[in-house]
């Protein structure tokens, strides 16, 4: 090729021309022309790299924030190119911006949005201490981090000062008596060993309930959290649980909360499934 021709062809023929293998034709030994020789040096190099900008939007965008989520998808794709996955179990939406394209059945799906919400500070508080049991010391300490958002209840169902709630937790007294009786009572189980457990106080400002009002995930709305006081003993010693009341059915009233959030905002204009999909 002479530098005539590559001078007037434009930079994309000039790429195409040097992208074509040098093919030399070898004489077989019945002439047929049948084995070539390839350059096999010959590469392809995808110019978008070195261009001022993209040829197509590609990416990902992450958030925590439902409202930014919405924003972004609104802003970035059309209801006909966008297809919206919503994952309640992972309190998850994917949101593929490109699904689908002018001239095509499917898009290339690689421009996403996705919104993941991540638990309060105070819901993942509670369910450390729903799994785990802590010392007298250490529920102490919570109460009075977390005081602001806790309504103590005592067993009369009154709703009791929380400082009254921590005074009587730190004056706390273990009563362990032999028997033989299998009962579960507020404060007290019968253990294996056939030791009944009781928990003592001079008032009634023992809680037994905590109520909590908080969203469980950054988003949502607020629901009220109820918190059950359960207290063992171990050598004499109290340790107590806070156990959060039907957790399971918390857990599905906030990922049916999400899911109306995203169909409240997106399902109108735009194409919005339950579950996953893999691109």
């Amino acid at each position: 090729m002479s530098n005539y021709t590559l001078e007037n062809l434009s930079d994309a023929a000039t790429g195409a021309a040097l992208a074509i293998p040098s093919v030399k034709k070898v004489e077989t030994r019945n002439n047929d022309g049948s084995v070539i020789a390839i350059n096999q040096a010959t590469r392809i190099v995808d110019l978008d790299t070195y261009a001022d900008g993209k040829r197509r939007k590609t990416g990902m965008y992450e958030t925590h924030s439902v409202a930014d989520f919405v924003r972004f998808v609104k802003d970035e794709t059309t209801p006909e190119h966008c297809k919206i996955f919503v994952d309640s179990d992972a309190m998850k939406a994917t949101a593929f911006l490109n699904y689908g394209a002018e001239g095509f059945e499917q898009g290339k799906l690689d421009y996403k949005a996705v919104v993941e919400l991540k638990m309060t500070p105070v819901f993942q508080k509670l369910v450390n201490l729903h799994h785990n049991t802590v010392s007298q010391r250490e529920l102490i300490d919570f109460l009075t981090d977390y005081a602001p958002v806790l309504t103590p209840v005592n067993a009369q169902g009154e709703t009791i000062n929380i400082g009254n709630a921590i005074n009587a937790l730190r004056q706390i007294k273990i009563d362990e008596t032999k028997n033989t009786q299998n009962d579960v009572q507020n404060f007290g189980e019968t253990r294996s060993t056939f030791e009944n457990v009781k928990a003592r106080t001079a008032d009634d400002n023992m809680p037994v309930i905590f109520e909590v009002d908080d969203a469980c995930y950054q988003s949502l709305p607020k629901t009220e959290i109820s918190l059950r006081l359960v207290i063992k003993a171990v050598d004499g010693k109290p340790f107590f649980k806070l156990m959060i009341n039907a957790i399971d059915l918390l857990q599905l009233e906030r990922a049916e909360t999400f899911v109306k959030m995203i169909n409240d905002d997106l399902a109108g204009e735009f194409d919005v499934l339950l579950g996953g999909f893999n691109a």
